[in-house]
């Protein structure tokens, strides 16, 4: 490829991409990213290492009861609204892909042969990107998943293992093409595999099954409980509705021991899941100030037998919205509507409820192919490697202003 003027080349790549997707990537999210797509992104500015939200605590309370008549009375002192500043720590993700020389001298050649040869590159990045996002937004800081039992598929091979998982932690739909990804084992805070990431080879979605490969003693140390991450991420991501629902101590610099705005509200289906068990879950909130209409994310799986289970309580309309359970199943409580809608990362055993009015995502910059310091320049040369890069980068932080009017499900069977 010695006829390539690299330079020359990545300006032409620079020029044919802005061309292509000059109306920018929203359109390439894919659908899967229900979260991102129901909640807008809100730019903020980084102060130090965090973002900073005020919040409201408390209510004013410096009020004063006379009958009528009374004339001249004592008003009460003041008692001032408690507010205080969330701290927010968000989280940088980065996305590497590579385009050949070949294919790229080829891509430059028209507007067509461009969009032919990075459609794929492109969409894909964006697919990976939003559903690792996605995932954080629920799980960040909780894992994706625990070990129930750990096998070995050939006695002779100690680099390969076979970890089933706890039905309560499964989601198919984490878990669907993530062939050859790399993840780390937690037991509480200590790492468990010390030596090296563990790599995902077989997704057996029937059996909950993820067969790994990796350093034997690192698989030797693998049991029961311990939790699985993507690699680097424990301690890195931003936090998620699991673990922003089932804080009980200090998040976001609040703490939630001292004021009860701050607390969500965790019920234990331990059971089927019904319409009847989201009431009682969502009374929870209302007890604790929700007036709004809520959402409720659940597993696909647990979907099904509450879409054709006929209930007076639902509101039919719409296209897509139908007792069948189409796209979503909206009803009526003492809150006012609350709508179900299935989500293919939430695992087996959690719901969320929540106003999704009251979810912020904010950050220094949603998904991006343009990188800091370099203008319009989408393309980087790789030095020793026959290629053009291009990245991707996504800076943000999922946060709820209300925590109180908000429940998480668990033990749903």
């Amino acid at each position: 490829m010695d006829d390539i003027n690299i330079a020359n080349t990545m300006k032409n790549l620079d020029g044919m991409y802005k061309q292509v997707y000059a109306d920018g990537i929203e359109k390439l999210i894919p659908e899967c990213s229900i979260i991102t797509k129901a909640v807008p992104f809100r730019e903020t500015e980084r102060l130090g290492d965090k973002y900073h939200q005020p919040v409201l605590l408390t209510g004013e309370q410096g009020i004063t009861v006379a009958k009528s008549g009374s004339g001249k009375v004592r008003l009460n002192g003041s008692v001032a609204a408690s507010m205080k500043d969330a701290q927010i720590e968000g989280a940088t993700y980065y996305i590497r892909g590579q385009l050949a020389y070949d294919a790229a001298a080829r891509a430059t050649s028209s507007k067509k042969a461009f969009a032919k040869a990075t459609d794929l590159l492109v969409e894909n990045m964006v697919e990976s990107l939003t559903k690792r996002l996605e995932i954080c937004f629920l799980y960040g800081g909780s894992g994706l998943a625990q070990v129930e039992s750990v096998s070995k598929i050939d006695p002779n091979n100690p680099n390969t293992a076979v970890l089933t998982i706890q039905s309560l932690t499964w989601s198919a739909g984490i878990w669907g093409g993530l062939e050859n990804t790399e993840f780390d084992l937690y037991d509480g805070a200590n790492k468990v595999n010390a030596t090296a990431p563990i790599v995902l080879s077989v997704i057996d979605i029937d059996h909950r099954a993820l067969t790994f490969t990796g350093n034997a003693s690192d698989l030797a140390a693998i049991k029961q409980g311990q939790s699985l991450y993507f690699k680097g991420a424990y301690g890195q991501e931003f936090y998620g509705f699991d673990a922003i629902f089932q804080n009980a101590g200090s998040i976001f610099n609040i703490d939630a021991s001292k004021y009860a705005l701050w607390k969500s509200s965790v019920y234990p289906v331990n059971g089927p899941l019904s319409l009847s068990s989201i009431l009682t879950a969502t009374n929870r909130a209302v007890a604790r100030g929700l007036n709004e209409k809520v959402t409720c994310y659940i597993n696909p799986e647990k979907f099904t037998p509450l879409s054709v289970n006929e209930s007076a309580l639902r509101r039919y309309g719409g296209e897509k919205e139908a007792s069948n359970g189409f796209e979503s199943i909206k009803f009526y409580s003492s809150n006012g509507e609350i709508e179900i809608i299935p989500h293919p990362f939430v695992k087996w055993g959690d719901a969320f409820i929540l106003p999704l009015k009251r979810v912020k995502r904010v950050g220094a910059s949603d998904v991006t192919f343009n990188m800091p310091g370099r203008g319009d320049e989408i393309f980087l040369h790789i030095q020793e490697e026959t290629c053009y890069e291009i990245r991707a980068m996504a800076d943000q932080a999922i946060f709820i202003e209300t925590p109180a009017k908000c429940v998480k499900m668990s033990g749903i069977q």
